[in-house]
């Protein structure tokens, strides 16, 4: 297909789809979430901006996710920031399933305001969420800043999906 050219074959489409994100170059972030009985916690790449007044930023959880389902009950989602000296984190959190083992117990972490974890050492956005919204696979958590915690990340680059694409997920990529 020539530069500048129009297709609407759906396979060449989502092909190019996957292109143009994978330049996007999206940043992960770890989401931890918990109610009265359970904590949890998963590497995410779908997470934005999406309002300035209100400021809303929208975290999308895989329904596959162990992390999903306590999601689901939980009042307050915190999204820590992750950067390029956090891959062993971001490798924890990512490859390893919540079905199957305890990733918080394998982190030092705190408790903070509404069933929030926080992961020490990290910087984080903790969330109130006030919408949640199904996008097929996954669902996207509308969320506002409530309270922030950690050192300042000062100028360095956050972790993207590029950064992690080589490693296994945990569930299967849907």
């Amino acid at each position: 297909m020539a530069d500048g050219a129009f297709t609407s074959d759906p396979s060449r489409t989502l092909d190019r789809a996957d292109r143009f994100v994978r330049v996007m170059d999206n940043a992960v972030v770890v989401v931890t979430a918990a109610d009265d009985s359970e904590c949890s916690g998963c590497l995410v790449g779908f997470a934005t901006q999406v309002s300035i007044r209100p400021w809303r930023i929208m975290a999308a959880l895989s329904k596959d996710n162990h992390t999903f389902s306590v999601a689901q009950r939980a009042e307050h989602l915190v999204l820590h920031l992750l950067t390029d000296r956090d891959r062993p984190l971001a490798r924890l959190f990512g490859e390893l399933s919540g079905d199957d083992i305890d990733k918080l117990a394998l982190v030092p972490c705190r408790e903070g305001p509404g069933h929030t974890v926080m992961v020490r050492g990290l910087s984080g956005l903790i969330t109130r969420v006030v919408d949640r919204v199904d996008f097929g696979d996954h669902v996207g958590h509308v969320l506002e800043p409530v309270g922030w915690f950690g050192p300042d990340p000062g100028d360095r680059r956050s972790m993207t999906m590029n950064d992690v694409a080589d490693f296994e997920p945990g569930h299967p990529r849907n």
